[in-house]
């Protein structure tokens, strides 16, 4: 693996953006998943990362904002209309488009929704694999005499 110099906080925090995982953040980078996990740790770094994901939020629901007008005329207009109402639309089309319209807005309405969950299951990963990271330093330190003494008193 490369040395940390070559990951700024900027490319693992684009890394961390654009990948569902930690994990996934880091096989884009080519580094190790501890790289991504030490730098977590540095309230720095968990600054520039909230302030990162704060802006991208920002932009979805800008670009949504911009986007509603459209889909509430082009919803209203699919659901005001009766079959074959609209010219030169088949009923099959209609439907296709309704269903389209109805995805589109489930979509909008979510995005922000999924996009803090998925914060929220990052921070959870990050928190779990410091815990495993923290146990595996703790059950080295005590090497085998921990579990020596549990056959001991079994």
């Amino acid at each position: 693996m490369a040395t940390g110099v070559r990951f700024t906080d900027e490319r693992i925090i684009e890394a961390i953006l654009a990948q569902p995982t930690d994990v996934q953040a880091a096989e884009v980078l080519g580094c190790s998943p501890k790289t991504i996990r030490v730098r977590r740790k540095k309230p720095e770094f968990q600054a520039k990362l909230a302030e990162a994901r704060a802006r991208r939020n920002q932009r979805v629901i800008d670009e949504t904002a911009q986007m509603m007008p459209a889909a509430l005329v082009r919803a209203g207009l699919i659901l005001a209309s009766d079959e074959g109402s609209i010219p030169g639309v088949t009923p099959f089309q209609l439907r296709t488009l309704w269903l389209k319209a109805a995805a589109f807005m489930a979509e909008t309405h979510f995005r922000g929704w999924a996009m803090a969950r998925d914060d929220q299951l990052r921070a959870l990963e990050a928190e779990v694999l410091a815990l495993r990271e923290d146990l595996a330093i703790v059950q080295e330190l005590l090497g085998g005499g921990a579990g020596e003494r549990r056959h001991a008193t079994a």
